[in-house]
């Protein structure tokens, strides 16, 4: 790790060491104040969604166009942007989106398939290193 990254990762106040953990079979996280205070230009602060999931067996390809299709067409539908990756032996992704946007997305896909959990959720200004319980 350069030395920037490693003393922004230990002096960034948006670090909840004592939440970072896993989101599975729990219930999401409540929308932090912090993460409905517009900034000075009047923008809501950005969380960021981190998950992959596995499918066993892995889905066909009909199945992985599918999910593929679902998958986007929820971004669309929550406002969410970022990269994934979608593969018959799964999905992998990091997104970003308003924090009340991120949430319903994850609840969208724990609705649609509910082995697909996400795992972490980062809330508030400067968050990359964030990660909230469920």
């Amino acid at each position: 790790m350069s030395q920037f990254l490693a003393i922004a990762a230990t002096q960034s106040s948006c670090v909840r060491q004592d939440e970072a953990q896993s989101t599975i079979n729990r219930d999401l996280p409540q929308v932090p104040a912090e993460a409905t205070r517009p900034d000075a230009q009047g923008k809501l602060p950005i969380t960021l969604l981190l998950f992959y999931q596995y499918v066993e067996p892995m889905w066909t390809d009909k199945e992985a166009t599918a999910a593929l299709k679902h998958v986007l067409s929820l971004g669309k539908e929550h406002d969410i942007c970022g990269r994934g990756r979608l593969a018959r032996e799964g999905i992998n992704c990091t997104l970003s989106g308003g924090a009340a946007d991120i949430r319903l997305f994850c609840e969208s896909l724990r609705s649609w398939k509910p082995v697909t959990t996400p795992l972490n959720t980062g809330d508030a200004p400067g968050a990359p290193a964030l990660l909230c319980p469920r």
